[in-house]
């Protein structure tokens, strides 16, 4: 009885003893599957041990011939295998350092059955070589970088390229270039049509598209400002809407109209009234054509109207030779809704108000010259002569005028006034706050490096050069134009 109850007892423990071992071989294979190690795309942010490297290196027994490397099954059992191997070393995460594969051919004598001869049969085989560093990640960041590994999880490899690429900054084209290269409409003037098929209330940004950049930009009042194409046709905007075009319109003298460059399209005055009268068409002619009943005549004008608009056609008077008789030609024309809009003068800053700038411009000056930013905040009224013979000038006042490279100050030049209904009077004031004397004997007394040209004086130095313009070759001769070049 003792026997057999301890014969049961050894079976019972041996059963026991094979239950327990199974069901710890089966917690430590889901424990392996749970923390299988992976192979990484991108490097870890924080790695907290570095294990010695694996490599490994199998033949497959098959391998089709037609399948690519990569994609084959026995590529991938070569990975499954690594990352088994990685695992029982203790790896968390696996970077793949070298990836290689070669196709393996091979002819070798094989009997197909008992009863056929031996037959030769072509073996294809996959050697795929894996070399890959181990690691373990840090408990408190498992995070990844945006570094690229070598090669990523499926064994391609990562190309990584860098390139560098130098802009230039394209050269904007100047307003005369643009200018040059635009196409005009057909320069009909007419009430409905409006000029060069800009009618009234359009807005600066359709007149641009329509006719390219203004020769000059005139600001007028707070509200108001004219842009002129050419040294004769203006468009004149109240409210950003264009309330007025004409070539009567007359802001410039004629020192102010020889600064814009000619024009072709506008100053070779090729416009035609209703697409008929001419520049320079008698006054008889032109009553002839438009009809009596359709115009009012005026003592040196006749004016259409449709009840919103009006437009005037303006004669002058001219002796012909050989005649007695002088004869009315048509010369101008002013297409407008509010007579006041052609008549608008520009405000200009006075001396006083100019002279914390004359002070920054003396040749003497040691500071920095303003930039054109800076001048625009402090005088907003500047008008831009975007096309003339000599670039982009900026028009301050009467009398002065400046013009940048970029914001960069390069020249300046006080001469003759450019307004209607301006005078000279204060020019010798501006010489005086520039330091410069008006006469030019004074002025080779200052300056002992000047070089007399006679109805001019030339001087220069390391960081400007200045030329002063006399309305004779007397000693005593007057200033009447001051050009400095800053360096």
């Amino acid at each position: 009885m003792r026997s057999t109850l301890r014969t049961l007892s050894n079976y019972t423990l041996l059963f026991g003893s094979l239950c327990l071992t199974a069901n710890s071989s089966a917690e430590g294979n889901n424990r392996e599957d749970d923390e299988i190690a992976r192979i990484l795309d991108k490097h870890p942010n924080c790695i907290e041990t570095t294990l010695a490297p694996i490599s490994l290196t199998l033949t497959s027994k098959k391998y089709p011939a037609e399948t690519r490397p990569l994609e084959s099954e026995a590529f991938k059992a070569a990975l499954t295998q690594l990352t088994q191997q990685a695992t029982d070393r203790g790896a968390e995460v696996i970077v793949l350092t070298q990836v290689s594969n070669h196709i393996l051919s091979k002819s070798k004598a094989k009997r197909l059955s008992q009863r056929s001869s031996q037959e030769t049969v072509k073996v294809t085989q996959l050697k795929t070589h894996l070399e890959a560093e181990l690691y373990r990640l840090c408990e408190h960041d498992k995070s990844l970088s945006q570094q690229a590994t070598s090669y990523d999880s499926n064994g391609y490899e990562i190309h990584q390229s860098q390139f560098e690429y130098t802009f230039e900054p394209p050269t904007p084209q100047s307003a005369a270039k643009l200018a040059a290269a635009k196409t005009l409409p057909p320069a009909i003037v007419s009430l409905d049509k409006g000029v060069y098929g800009a009618t009234l209330g359009m807005t600066p940004e359709e007149l641009y598209q329509l006719l390219g950049p203004a020769s000059i930009e005139l600001p007028l009042t707070s509200e108001n400002f004219a842009w002129g194409y050419g040294r004769h046709l203006w468009f004149v905007f109240t409210k950003e809407h264009l309330a007025a075009i004409s070539t009567d319109f007359g802001p410039l003298n004629s020192t102010g109209k020889n600064l814009i460059d000619y024009r072709d399209g506008f100053d070779d005055a090729p416009w035609l009234i209703n697409g008929k009268i001419a520049y320079r068409t008698p006054i008889t002619q032109v009553l002839h054509t438009l009809g009596i009943k359709q115009t009012k005549k005026g003592s040196n004008h006749l004016q259409l109207s449709d009840g919103d608009r009006r437009l005037v056609l303006n004669f002058d008077t001219f002796s012909q030779s050989g005649e007695a008789k002088p004869e009315s030609l048509f010369t101008g024309f002013s297409l407008y809704q509010d007579r006041k809009a052609l008549s608008l003068q520009g405000k200009h800053p006075s001396t006083d108000t100019l002279s914390p700038l004359l002070k920054q411009l003396t040749p003497s000056y040691s500071g920095e010259h303003p930039g054109l930013k800076q001048i625009q905040k402090i005088y907003p009224t500047m008008a831009k002569l975007a096309i003339s013979g000599d670039g982009e000038w900026w028009l301050l006042g009467n009398h002065l005028q400046l013009k940048f490279d970029d914001d960069t100050l390069h020249k300046v030049r006080v001469a003759s006034g450019i307004y209607q209904q301006a005078s000279d009077a204060a020019l010798t004031e501006l010489w005086d706050k520039m330091a410069i004397p008006s006469q030019k004997d004074k002025l080779l007394a200052q300056f002992q490096q000047a070089n007399n040209e006679f109805d001019s004086v030339d001087i220069y130095e390391e960081s400007y050069s200045l030329v002063a313009k006399y309305d004779s070759y007397d000693d005593d001769a007057a200033l009447y134009e001051l050009e400095i070049t800053y360096f």
